[in-house]
């Protein structure tokens, strides 16, 4: 059975303090100046759908003040009683439009182990056939470039690879397709 990802909740995580996003139509695009959240808002979804394959508790760290892996909103964090981090998404099916929110967090691993998460289930624009209607053409399943060099080596960029969600950050040197996400500068 397919979902759609249907709602997103993050709190303390990244640029976020509290941040939901409702997801109503079949394609989101993110744009904004730079410091406005938008990688935040991919390392929280690679963090939440990366969460289903790892070992319980491994994602504690990442909600761990204490912790030096920790990727908790700084400025929430220098509150006297900061609000723990959290990751939600709901999946609402696609046939049934029933609703499941999975949930990450220092003590909830929600997505362990879900088959909806492992098995990419979510019903996505881009990975599958083009077909009239859709809103862009000429996708590819395969390896893009976005717009976002690495912050600690602008020699390297981030890529996205559409047909299995893999991310990664290798030099400008390959050639992959490009996918704008930032326009101006």
């Amino acid at each position: 059975m397919k979902s759609r990802l249907h709602k997103i909740e993050i709190r303390n995580f990244k640029a976020f303090r509290e941040f939901t996003l409702n997801l109503e139509g079949r394609h989101l695009l993110v744009y904004g100046e730079n410091g406005a959240g938008k990688s935040s808002l991919y390392w929280a979804l690679y963090t939440f759908l990366q969460s289903a394959r790892k070992p319980k508790n491994s994602i504690a760290k990442y909600f761990d003040p204490d912790g030096p892996e920790n990727l908790l909103n700084i400025h929430e964090q220098a509150n006297a009683t900061p609000k723990p981090g959290e990751i939600a998404l709901t999946l609402r099916e696609t046939a049934t439009k029933n609703d499941t929110t999975y949930r990450i967090s220092q003590t909830d691993h929600g997505t362990h182990q879900q088959p909806a998460i492992l098995k990419g289930d979510l019903a996505t624009a881009g990975t599958g056939q083009w077909t009239e209607g859709d809103a862009f053409s000429g996708v590819q399943s395969a390896f893009y470039w976005s717009s976002s060099s690495l912050v600690a080596d602008p020699d390297f960029a981030w890529f996205v690879n559409l047909y299995d969600g893999d991310v990664g950050a290798p030099g400008k040197t390959f050639t992959l397709y490009v996918w704008p996400v930032r326009g101006g500068q």
